[in-house]
């Protein structure tokens, strides 16, 4: 699908200072301007500069200057406001296979994206689109989620004794193949879920996309969004246009 297919969801703002792509296994935030408090989410972030401005990074204590820096999942940091213009994907880490061969492969990179042409090349160089070879039994769990309407109603035991393993068991393995808690999992699928509800429903009333992602109300939400993120849910949605590609 040609960009100018695609389909555009604007809100009725004075201001677009984000334009958010949503992938299948990843997604791309554009942005004039990036100023966030520390926060930290599942997905591994690579973010570049566009107009070969140094943007300011603070992790563990340290303010790091570059044009171009790799944020692992898990990772806290903070965005100090600057002059560069941003590009930064956001994967899933599920996605990866290996993140020290990522790291090797982002720091012999010549050029950076500049679009999002751009950056379909290089998310198809890196790997980024490809999953980890798994384990049946999780390749099982991640189906039931995916499948399961509501994520506020997956329960663990059910889970375990549909691959034949204790619970215990059954975290230990999760742990050690997705790379992250089962529980923590979830909380990112249903993040994903909200996001994806926000582009989707531009109409919706925050408390109604809590909910129908599976969050207890409004304020879980904004309180995984600001801690994931950042910035506020408001300030998302004020300062941004989302585009959905297939």
């Amino acid at each position: 699908m040609s960009l100018t297919q695609q389909l555009s969801l604007r809100r009725s703002v004075k201001k677009m200072n984000n334009q958010i792509y949503l992938f299948d296994f990843y997604a791309v935030i554009i942005s004039d301007s990036l100023n966030t408090e520390s926060h930290s989410h599942l997905a591994h972030q690579i973010t570049f500069s566009m107009n070969d401005e140094q943007f300011r990074v603070e992790i563990d204590g340290e303010i790091i200057k570059d044009i171009v820096l790799f944020i692992p999942s898990g990772k806290s940091h903070k965005f100090l406001e600057s002059n560069s213009k941003y590009l930064s994907i956001l994967m899933d880490n599920e996605s990866l296979f290996e993140i020290g061969e990522l790291k090797r492969k982002i720091e012999k990179l010549d050029t950076f994206p500049r679009n999002l042409e751009d950056v379909k090349s290089l998310v198809e160089n890196l790997g980024i689109d490809k999953h980890k070879n798994i384990d049946p039994r999780i390749v099982k769990i991640k189906e039931m989620i995916e499948q399961t309407e509501c994520l506020e109603n997956i329960r663990l035991n059910e889970i375990s004794k549909e691959i034949l393993l204790s619970e215990s068991r059954t975290l230990h393995l999760f742990k050690e193949q997705v790379g992250v808690p089962f529980r923590k999992y979830i909380l990112w699928k249903k993040l994903k879920r909200a996001i994806t509800l926000f582009a989707n429903s531009k109409d919706k009333k925050v408390t109604d996309i809590a909910l129908e992602a599976g969050f207890s109300d409004s304020a879980h939400l904004s309180k995984i969004i600001k801690s994931s993120f950042g910035i506020s849910p408001t300030e998302i949605l004020k300062n941004s246009q989302f585009i959905k590609d297939h």
